[in-house]
């Protein structure tokens, strides 16, 4: 089993992520979700899945929110024993096959305790399509009017 964690600020791209996720899974039936849901109140978007004992939703209102690292320390608390977890955004698009490859390089590792870790590729909402394959590596952008550092993924060439 995959526990796949998924803290969400009033994010759009939740469920559209979601049903991706499930949708390009070679075993979607071992897949299992902690979402920390951080919303209004009269946001329904999650209810199609809040009956499914495949995810385990924190429901928190947005303005209560103390941020994305105590979003994830909330979702590890729904941590229900499975084999492998999976740390995600809420605005992701999946290859298909993609737990199958991971697993597969998971085994590759040779590792009692194997970590597999990337920087994520772009997407755009609405547009359809298979992200890009490959490794990708962060690379520093430029900074944001307050200070930020942005990074953006670049595809690793093969030497």
């Amino acid at each position: 089993m995959i526990f796949i964690q998924i803290a969400a600020y009033r994010d759009p791209e939740l469920v559209p992520t979601i049903r991706d996720c499930l949708a390009k899974a070679a075993y979607p039936e071992d897949l299992r979700f902690g979402i920390c849901w951080q919303t209004d109140a009269d946001d329904r978007c999650l209810e199609p899945f809040s009956n499914s004992d495949q995810f385990r939703i924190q429901r928190v209102p947005w303005h209560e929110s103390k941020g994305l690292c105590w979003a994830r320390s909330q979702i590890q608390k729904l941590y229900g024993g499975e084999e492998f977890t999976l740390q995600l955004d809420s605005h992701h698009r999946f290859a298909p096959g993609w737990d199958k490859f991971l697993l597969e390089s998971l085994e590759a590792c040779g590792s009692a305790k194997p970590i597999l870790t990337t920087y994520a590729g772009v997407y755009e909402p609405g547009k359809s399509g298979t992200p890009p394959s490959g490794p990708l590596k962060m690379v520093a952008d430029r900074f944001t009017p307050s200070g930020t550092i942005l990074f953006r993924p670049h595809h690793i060439e093969a030497s």
